[in-house]
Formats: C-alpha cells, structure tokens, sequence
C-alpha cells in the first residue's frame, strides 16, 4: 500500500454492521455503526455496506486503496460467494458481486473469526509471532490457526469452526447438530442454557438467579450467569467450571497438535468470566506434553473488541 493511503474494513454481523477507516499502521480514522437489516435479504445488507463504505470513503483523511469484509459464515474457496450465514440467514449468497456494483474499490471478503485471527496477526497479540492459535468466546465460539507463518484456510475454506471440535463424547447437543463441542459449554448461548437448566432442576439453590431474572428462568442471558458468578453463586460456579474443563481440554488438544508458540484468547465472553485465561494456562501447563508448551504463551487478545474491524482491514492491506 503507498503511503498515506487507507483501506475499510467491515465487520458484518448479526446485530450491527460495524465499518471503520484503517491506515496501514492499524490505526482507526473513522468508524460507522448501523444495526444490520437482517428481514431485508441480502440485498438490503448490501446496500448498508455499500452507504457506509461511501460514507467512510468521503471522511477518509487519503484515498482508499481497498475495503476487507468479515462475514459470520462460510465462504467459497474463491473468496466470493457465501456458502451459509446462520446469523443472517443467507445460503449461497454471492456477496462480492453485489458489493462490487456498489463501490469502485478492491474487495476482499472472509469468514470473521479468521478475519480477526487475521487482526491479531498483523495488529495485535499475534504480531512477529508464525505459530499461534487464536479463540474467540461469544455467543459462539470459533478461532484461527497460524502455523510456519501460514493462516490454515483448508480445503474448502472453511477451517476455523475450533468451537464445533468435540471435547466430551456424548455431551450437551450443540446447535451444529453433534453433541460435546466445545462451543455447547464454552459459547454463550451454551453458558446460559446450561444455567437454565439447573436451575430449573434445583430451584432450591437458584435464589440468586431467580431475584436477577425476576423469577423468569428464560430470561438467563450469559451476562446474568456472568453477574451471578461474580456474586459467588453455586450454580453459575458449576456452570463456569464445566466451561473451563471444555476449554482446558480443546486447549491440550491443540497446543499438542500444532505446538503454538502463543495461545490467545477473545471475545466478549471474557469480559463476565475475566479468570478463564489463566485457568487455561494453568491447565494446559498441567495437562499437555512438556515439549509442546516449552515455550507457549496464553494470552488474551490485544486488540479487544476490534479484532474483527481490523482484522478486515488487514484482509485489504494483504499484498
């Protein structure tokens, strides 16, 4: 990229359209944020990201050189089409074609998650580093891998889903339809639904929980599991405990698989349940080979809740 140049990057999700002026050292210039107009289609969000992209473009403090979109959801090995998007609705979407009627500038679109492990690469708690993992704990769960310097995408563009790896055979259903991944006691959604249910199942020992929701056991977020935790409640604790073991054990698996030199951990999760970062690295240093965590490093994330802005930013800074 010349100098004084800029790029877009566009965090699409589910909720809201978040999209940011970057210049080539990270910095953000500007930034926009709409909610996202799931009910209308594709096109509808197209049009969003099209106004906002027009709308960055004109504060820009230099030209534009490219804009980067990360998309909750699989994309086509060719980096075009969006194969499915549970988030938005969407299967087999042809997102860059839509968007190239829309604005004059090169388009690079990717999956989030690998978008953000992208963010930390180039900006964040991966920079120099061409061995790491990165985890990012929301409503859902899902990561990127580094290794020898190389961003795993796989053979059909789809690696990444670190959530949907099994780590109890047999456990809780997850919403991919398997039972035991990581994401059904690691994701938020999982949090709040294992809480529901033992609560339901021991109300004697949910007072807690029961006064936060005004006695609406449907009204469980993670946040008030979160809340509940910090406030020392017995059920929220199992809960957690029962996240952090499913984590503590995807972790050895991966750092065993592929010896990482950094293990780095986002998403909005940590926020409720700041203590999962040490419990890994406890956990990891107790359980896995001792060659592989001779020189890991767990690590929360650097870039906080930027990751995915830019991290797309990135996609567009690639050569």
């Amino acid at each position: 990229m010349e100098d004084g140049h800029c790029v877009i990057g566009i965090d699409l999700g589910g909720t809201k359209v978040e999209g940011a002026v970057v210049d080539g050292g990270g910095a953000i210039r500007q930034r926009l944020c709409v909610p996202t107009d799931v009910k209308g289609g594709a096109e509808a969000i197209a049009d969003q990201i099209g106004a906002m992209v027009k709308e960055l473009a004109g504060q820009a403090p230099s030209p534009i050189n490219g804009v980067g979109v990360g998309v909750p959801g699989q994309i086509d090995p060719a980096g075009e089409r969006v194969v499915f998007a549970p988030n938005l609705n969407w299967n087999d979407v042809s997102l860059k074609h839509d968007l190239a009627q829309r604005m004059p500038f090169p388009l690079h679109l990717d999956n989030d998650v690998r978008v953000a492990t992208l963010g930390e690469w180039r900006f964040g708690a991966g920079k120099g580093i061409d061995n790491f993992i990165c985890l990012f704990l929301g409503t859902g769960v899902g990561g990127g891998v580094v290794i020898n310097g190389q961003l795993l995408k796989g053979s059909s563009n789809t690696a990444g889903e670190l959530g949907h790896m099994v780590v109890q055979i047999d456990g809780p259903p997850c919403t991919c339809h398997n039972r035991g991944c990581l994401e059904a006691f690691a994701g938020g959604w999982a949090i709040a639904r294992n809480a529901r249910e033992l609560v339901k199942d021991r109300p004697e020992e949910a007072s807690l929980f029961l006064e936060l929701t005004k006695g609406d056991i449907t009204a469980i977020t993670g946040q008030v599991v979160a809340e509940a935790y910090q406030k020392g409640d017995g059920i929220a604790k199992e809960v957690v405990q029962a996240a952090s073991e499913a984590l503590v054990a995807w972790a050895v698996s991966m750092v065993n698989g592929f010896n990482p030199q950094r293990l780095i951990l986002g998403g909005g999760l940590l926020k409720g349940f700041p203590n999962l970062v040490e419990e890994i690295d406890q956990g990891v240093r107790q359980k896995a080979l001792s060659a592989a965590i001779s020189q890991l490093q767990v690590m929360a994330t650097a870039l906080q809740g930027n990751a995915n802005l830019l991290g797309a930013a990135a996609l567009a800074l690639q050569p």
